[in-house]
């Protein structure tokens, strides 16, 4: 005896059509300042910063997916738009302590640099997608990092640092982190 097909493909296609509108609800950031300052912060969210001033300066903590350990601002429906990743100690009450821009990625897999990440800009006007001679143009006391291929690193004041990652010559990363040990 044959199973009918047409129940089960109801049932799968009710069940995507459910998921839809908790996947389209994650968005990214809605910056308070189009900028980054290396071993600073990211978009009017600062390294040391409490984590409710941070998230409001990104748009507040509904538009990123939360826990204890940060947000992750991202669009699954479109993952070429790429994510941003606001971190922190001490749960919500905490300080930030890592801020993360990462370039999404197209169909085929190669970076794609759009809006509203690829539009904040840091010293030299160096953004996603920014060529790797820009960015040591921009930041030449970077260096790159040992055991870590395509990225380099710069430090600051009060153990606060900032990596940029490249790939085929063009900026898909920045991460600006305070990397003082903790425990």
């Amino acid at each position: 005896m044959r199973t009918p097909r047409l129940p089960l493909v109801a049932a799968s296609l009710a069940a995507a059509v459910l998921a839809l509108p908790a996947a389209a609800q994650a968005k990214l950031p809605s910056f308070a300042h189009a900028s980054f300052t290396a071993n600073v912060g990211v978009g009017g969210a600062k390294l040391g910063q409490g984590v409710a001033a941070g998230l409001r300066a990104w748009g507040g903590s509904r538009r990123g997916a939360c826990d204890d350990l940060g947000c992750i601002f991202d669009d699954p429906l479109h993952p070429e738009l790429g994510s941003a990743v606001l971190g922190y100690e001490a749960g919500r009450r905490g300080k930030i302590t890592k801020v993360v821009l990462t370039a999404g990625f197209n169909r085929s897999g190669r970076p794609a640099f759009k809006a509203p990440l690829a539009s904040l800009r840091g010293a030299g006007g160096i953004h996603l997608g920014s060529s790797e001679s820009a960015v040591r143009k921009a930041y030449p006391k970077a260096k790159p990092v040992p055991g870590q291929a395509g990225f380099i690193g710069l430090r600051g004041r009060h153990g606060y640092q900032t990596f940029f990652g490249f790939q085929s010559g063009r900026l898909i990363q920045i991460v600006v982190e305070d990397g003082r040990r903790r425990g």
